[in-house]
């Protein structure tokens, strides 16, 4: 791995920078040991590895065909430090698969190795933040799109599930697939962002300090909270009541 010191001085050395050499084909990413997980790429037929680095033997796989970058075309983006920094300039990508947030300086691939660091970072339109969350009982930490500001943070999480899966005809030939899931989190303040449903009932537990008031403007509204869309308006809704 080698640092890029001109950048170090632009962040006055709030980040640590590695090349990640990250490419969608061909070698695999270096990754920096903040995000040092175990993925393995030469799974076949019905086996599959996911972006923790789980191998998965003999199940039905769920998401939708997709890519494992967010911003595959760099685009240009924000990167706005915790101490109130702001940074501009650079080009942007999220890697799902291996949880890093990516940009592009002097032609190298770098990533963040110190995302703590990092308040938000925004390009193409959508703003991405570095926070814990539970999942499965246990404590992790991985980027989230913000959906929606405010008391209560409505968050989208991604991730990716990589399939090698073999030509019928020409074994020898492996389609790669990405199959892409999407998640909804929920977080308050600097507590671990929280899964959360898509359902009205889902919601309303998780908002059960205004219960009433969200009933009325579902009821109101005809919000049936079953699109992502729904989740958004009710979550928007619910922190102008604060």
């Amino acid at each position: 791995m080698k640092t890029m010191p001109l950048f170090l001085m632009i962040v006055c050395i709030f980040l640590i920078l590695d090349v990640s050499q990250a490419q969608q084909k061909g070698a695999q990413s270096k990754r920096m040991p903040a995000f040092s997980t175990s993925a393995s790429s030469t799974s076949t037929g019905p086996q599959a590895t996911t972006g923790t680095g789980l191998q998965l033997r003999e199940i039905a796989l769920e998401g939708e065909a997709g890519n494992m970058y967010v911003g595959n075309a760099w685009p240009l983006g924000r990167l706005v430090l915790r101490d109130g920094k702001i940074i501009d300039n650079y080009r942007y990508r999220y890697d799902i698969y291996a949880d890093q947030m990516q940009f592009i300086s002097d032609n190298d691939t770098l990533a963040f190795s110190a995302p703590a660091e990092m308040e938000t970072v925004t390009f193409d339109g959508m703003t991405f933040l570095y926070s814990y969350y539970e999942c499965t009982g246990m404590l992790m930490k991985g980027y989230f799109e913000l959906l929606v500001p405010g008391r209560k943070q409505l968050l989208l999480k991604r991730s990716v599930t990589y399939h090698l899966e073999e030509d019928n005809m020409r074994p020898e030939i492996q389609k790669e697939t990405y199959l892409i899931t999407e998640t909804f989190f929920f977080k308050t303040g600097n507590q671990p962002a929280q899964k959360l449903l898509c359902s009205r009932k889902a919601a309303l537990d998780a908002m059960s300090d205004h219960k009433k008031e969200l009933d009325d403007f579902l009821k109101k509204s005809g919000n049936k909270v079953r699109t992502p869309d729904d989740l958004k308006k009710l979550v928007i809704f619910y922190n102008s009541l604060n």
